[in-house]
């Protein structure tokens, strides 16, 4: 995975690119299940 695809999935963990995707709080919950095995590399970046 490049190194803008994991920047783009950090935004959406931080909640940057899920406020500007327009979802609900639920579809947030549920995006941050998807996105929670990529914590420890955005963290560590």
């Amino acid at each position: 995975m490049s190194d803008a695809e994991w920047v783009a999935k950090c935004e959406l963990l931080s909640g940057k690119g899920v406020d500007q995707a327009g979802l609900a709080p639920l579809g947030r919950r549920i995006l941050a299940d998807l996105v929670e095995p990529f914590e420890e590399r955005c963290r560590a970046s």
